[in-house]
């Protein structure tokens, strides 16, 4: 996938790691605590949607970031020297397909109708190093 690709780059010190991501692509990221308070906020209020017609189909989206920068952090955060590449994914790659894939959501309607608070953990980008560290040693520890 695109985690271990930049750490094979980095271990052989390779100039170029090449990630099975579309360039360009934008993520929409959410920490599991946010998501599990708009799930939360949507069967809390289900019984009073079901009385309006409203349609109880709600986005629970955090931070849009770019997947370009968040594999740069990691290669950043596994002391890589070269240039994170992304290529995209190779075809019938539906996993890395999906994970590079751009998506359009917004979650105003969750906040308006539902009174969602919205995400308190913004910034993927922010904790990088920690999770892609996080990441290796679970990887190296797979290894033995």
């Amino acid at each position: 996938g695109p985690m271990t690709a930049i750490y094979n780059a980095a271990k052989s010190e390779a100039s170029v790691a090449k990630v099975p991501l579309e360039a360009g692509g934008l993520s929409v990221l959410i920490h599991v605590a946010d998501a599990a308070s708009g799930i939360s906020c949507v069967i809390e209020k289900l019984p009073l949607i079901s009385k309006t017609g409203l349609y109880p189909i709600f986005d629970v989206m955090g931070q849009v970031e770019s997947m370009q920068a968040i594999f740069e952090g990691v290669g950043r955060a596994l002391d890589f020297k070269g240039n994170i590449e992304l290529v995209g994914a190779p075809e019938g790659d539906a996993l890395n397909d999906a994970l590079g894939a751009s998506v359009v959501a917004d979650s105003t309607r969750l906040k308006t109708i539902l009174g969602w608070e919205g995400p308190k953990r913004k910034s993927l980008l922010q904790g990088i190093g920690v999770y892609a560290k996080a990441w290796q040693a679970g990887f190296e520890a797979h290894q033995k």
